[in-house]
This record gives structure tokens, sequence and C-alpha cells, in this order.
């Protein structure tokens, strides 16, 4: 078999530094969208097998037009993404034998595939995305939807994308675009359309360019839809109430208010604040914050750094057995190495000569990345207690993929109970202690998991060293099983 030159890598030229798992489409100069599906759906169905077979019948396996399968095929083999042959097969009666084509994925597309597949945190969502039409329902329950060949393009390119919690960070469209074959308004009605149907979410549009700030892009979450996973709440209780707002955020909100009010009182003083900042640059930086765009951004980029880093630390992929300490050590290079991709920040190893202004700005910086950075590695630790416990009753096969800002669980262990908590989440009141005073009972961290559907599908809440659920299958020492589980809404705040 003539293996055909490949000619799609070497041809794609930009001075943008290239991800390793973006390589295949990044390769495909020229390439439509159509055609760029056409070979990842080609690569997660049928591997680097052989194919052979009617036009219309590949055209369908893949579930695009044959229009596009059969210009999609040319291209990718004129450009040494797949080798093609004829093949003769031999057919019973006194009929001729028929010329045919076998097709697999030459040896440099395959190894980009992989080193895709290698990287990808998401693989049995991408294989779904490639080939999801939407026919079934999956999306809007009793409705039917198409999903158009872009709109699973930008979901596959997403998902290839995203951390292990699901989010997509800092989203260059243009570069994107340009992976994709993809017009920039293309793509932003393609997004629309996918978190229309609560595929994706679009958590922030970003927030533009500042003099403390590098621009921040946009950035998305990903929507799980594969029919082996469910989605189900996790409450865990916290030494605060909530992880959202960030005390970060909230403490200069506090200030920046307390300062307006003493404004008005004509008073010429400022309310106290323990930072390491002066009373001035500590609000110059709470007029920097008051900005809902860039709160919204930086508490996504948090959370994102939080929920996938969670499971890493629990499972010591970021400590190699290292000593505590240590492991903490470890965990901080990485939450500041993902706090600095994010913010585009870069710390100034050797000083450069700055006027004043400037140094304030550098002041305001770098105060404010490290007071996040302390912020989301406490966050993490905490949170690693409670997913170690889930950890080890259900298994390494569940995702932390969420939080409710918004939202509180209560457990209910008697029928009485229950009567009276309902009422009081019903009217927005918090539920005491003494209503249940044989368990705690109520906790303001409520978290989404996404787990195989086999083995578990209640929500449950996490209490020291037990897990509560009303689900009566498991079977483990460390699982209390109660009467019933109320998650409610409770705060206006909106991440």
């Amino acid at each position: 078999m003539k293996y055909g030159v490949f000619r799609g890598k070497n041809r794609y030229v930009s001075h943008i530094k290239i991800r390793s798992d973006m390589l295949l489409l990044s390769s495909m100069t020229g390439a439509t969208p159509e055609i760029r599906l056409v070979l990842l759906a080609w690569a997660a169905f049928f591997g680097n097998s052989f194919q052979s077979g009617e036009i219309n019948e590949l055209a369908s396996t893949l579930k695009v037009s044959k229009r596009h399968f059969r210009s999609a095929l040319k291209y990718l083999v004129r450009e040494g993404y797949i080798c093609k042959c004829k093949s003769v097969v031999e057919q019973t009666g006194k009929k001729k034998s028929k010329l045919r084509f076998v097709c697999c994925l030459t040896n440099e597309s395959w190894n980009m595939w992989n080193e895709l597949v290698a990287s990808c945190k998401w693989m049995d969502e991408l294989r779904f995305a490639l080939l999801d039409v939407g026919t079934d329902g999956t999306y809007q329950s009793g409705q039917p939807i198409v999903i158009s060949e872009s709109m699973r393009l930008v979901r596959a390119a997403l998902l290839i994308m995203s951390n292990n919690a699901g989010y997509i960070i800092g989203c260059n469209s243009k570069v994107l675009c340009k992976m994709l074959g993809m017009s920039e308004v293309k793509f932003r009605q393609t997004i629309d359309k996918l978190a229309k149907i609560n595929s994706i979410k679009i958590a922030t549009k970003g927030a533009a360019r500042s003099e403390l700030l590098n621009r921040i892009l946009p950035i998305y979450q990903i929507r799980p839809k594969i029919p082996a996973m469910c989605t189900i709440k996790l409450g865990v209780s916290l030494s605060r109430l909530h992880l959202l707002p960030l005390q970060f955020t909230e403490n200069l909100a506090l200030f920046h208010r307390r300062v307006l009010a003493l404004k008005q009182t004509k008073k010429n003083r400022y309310p106290n604040q323990n930072s390491l900042l002066s009373n001035e640059q500590y609000w110059a930086l709470s007029k920097r914050f008051n900005n809902k765009e860039l709160t919204d951004s930086i508490h996504h980029m948090c959370m994102s750094t939080v929920l996938s880093l969670v499971p890493l630390y629990v499972s010591g992929s970021l400590s190699k057995r290292l000593a505590k300490s240590e492991a903490i050590d470890a965990l901080k290079a990485r939450v500041t190495l993902l706090l600095s991709e994010g913010f585009l920040y870069e710390p100034q190893a050797v000083p450069k000569v700055r006027n004043s202004k400037q140094k304030d700005i550098d002041t305001l910086k770098d105060f404010t990345f490290h007071a996040l950075t302390e912020e989301v590695v406490n966050l993490i630790l905490e949170l690693s207690k409670s997913w170690l416990l889930f950890k080890n009753v259900y298994g390494d096969s569940a995702k932390l993929i969420d939080y409710l800002p918004n939202h509180q669980m209560v457990a209910i262990a008697t029928e009485t109970n229950e009567m009276v908590a309902h009422q009081q989440c019903k009217d927005g009141q918090d539920v005491q202690q003494d209503i249940v005073n044989d368990i705690n009972t109520i906790v303001f961290c409520v978290l989404s998991v996404s787990i195989p559907k086999q083995v578990k599908d209640d929500d449950c809440m996490i209490l020291g060293r037990k897990l509560l659920t009303v689900n009566s299958r498991a079977k483990d020492v460390r699982i209390q099983r109660i009467k019933r589980l109320i998650l409610s809404e409770k705060v206006s705040f909106q991440a």
C-alpha cells in the first residue's frame, strides 16, 4: 500500500504556540469544519483499522451527509491524513469482481490523534459528541433536536480543551476559529446554540483589559451528556458558609460600600481593614474590583482551579509521595501556575525601572494574585477532606464539575422534622439546629458531581466522617441513611 505524503502538519504556520492536543486540528489548513469533523469522528469511531464500504455507508456511520463525507475523504487522502487503495472483492455468481477502496488513518494522523487522547480529560464525552445528532431527545426530553455538524465540532473542541472539572479557561476565539476553519461570527452563533440547549454553559464572557489585569478571555463549562452518566448534588460542610463569593472580593466590596457610606456623612476617614495594603491602596483596589464582569471572571477562574485540583490533590497526583508540607507546597505551585495562565500574569523575577504609578499598580497586582492563590489553596485543602470520603465510598469514576452558589442542603431524619424543615426552606428561613437534634442537618456548600448511573443516582451530604443519603442500595459502614435530603435555593448572589 502506498501511503500519501502528509502535508497538513508542515503547512500550518503560526506565531502562536500550538497545544499538543490541538495539533491535529491545527494542521488542517484550508479544511472546512465538516472535513475536520469527519477526521475526528473517523479516528474516534474506527481508530486505525482498515475500512471499506460504500460512501453512503461510511457517511451514515459517522453521521454526516454523503456530500460532506465525499468532500472530506478527498481532502484527507490528498493531504495525507487517510491512505486509500483499491481492493478486489470476490463476489458470488457470474458477475465480475468489483473494484472497491480500503481506507485507514496514516501513521502521522494516528499519532496526533493519540496525543489528543492522552491529553483529553473527557474522552467518553468526546466520542459521544462527535457522533451525536441529538435525535434521541438527549438535550430536551420529548423534543428531538438535530445537532448540526458545526455544533458537534465546536463541542468536541471545547471538550479537548477543558480541564477535568469541565472548565475551558481563556478561550481565544480567533485562535480556535483558525483551528476549526470557522468564522468568528459562526463560532459565536454555535456557542450560543450549544448554551441554549444546555450542552455548555457560558460561565462568563470575560473582562476588559485594565491597568491592574490583562484582558480575561471567555470561560465556558461543559455539561456532561453521555447516557451512561448522571449528575447528583453533593452537600459538604465548610468552615465558612459559602465558596462564593470569594472572601477576597467580598472584603473589597464591603470596604467599598463602607467608604461610600462614610463619604455621604462627610467623614474623611477609612473603615478598618486588615490587609497588608494601606487604606489608600486598598480603596484603590476596591474601586477596580467594583466591576461585575471582573469579579464573575475571577470567581469562575478560581472555581475552575478548585474543582479541577481537589481530585488531583486527593489522588496524590500533585504530591507524588511527598510529605504533607511538601504536598501543600506542590499544590500551591500548581495553583500559582493555573492562575498565572488564566490572568496572563507574569511575576517580575528582576525588578524593572518603574515610575511611582506603575509601582503602585504592580503592588496591587501582586497583592491580588497572592491573596487569590492563598484563598484557593485553602479551599482545595478543606474540600479535599470531603472528596476523599466520597472517593473512598464510591470510587474514582466521579467528576467534580460545578458549584451551586445559591443553594443549601438539609438532611431530614424523621417525617415530623421534614415537614418543619420543608416549610422553613420554602419561607427562606434558616433551619435551626434544634429541629433535628440527632445530627447536624444543614450545609451551605452544594457541589455537582458527574457519576456513572450504575454507581448511584441520589443526592448525598457529607458531614464529618459520614456520608448521608437516602439511597438504600449503597453498602458501606461510612454511609448513614436518612429520610430525605432537601435542596433549596437560599441567597440571591449570582456567580
